[in-house]
């Protein structure tokens, strides 16, 4: 990973081996990463079409960036964003074709 973390994904469905992704519609795979001390519970990651338009408005409502938009390995960006209340939120952002 481009911070120095190691991913180590996990899948439950068969993938495309270019793009990484469930080839089902609608199927989901994930992954786990050693935790720091930003992130210490499970994150839940949510689909979106811009990390960077929901980074924006979540600054607008006071959240905060936990791990900036990060390219991760050619499948996607993700993000860690912590919201008002303290809970940390993983954003997906796939990549463009």
């Amino acid at each position: 990973m481009p911070d120095g973390s190691t991913y180590v994904g996990i899948h439950t469905t068969p993938i495309d081996e270019k793009t990484r992704l469930p080839l089902e519609v609608g199927a989901i795979n994930g992954g786990m990463l050693l935790r720091n001390k930003e992130v210490q519970a499970p994150v839940f990651a949510i689909n979106v079409s811009s990390i960077d338009e929901k980074v924006e408005q979540l600054l607008k409502v006071g959240g905060t960036v936990v791990k900036p938009k990060m390219e991760m390995m050619g499948m996607g960006f993700y993000a860690y964003l912590k919201d008002s209340e303290g809970n940390v939120i993983g954003l997906w952002e796939d990549s463009k074709k």
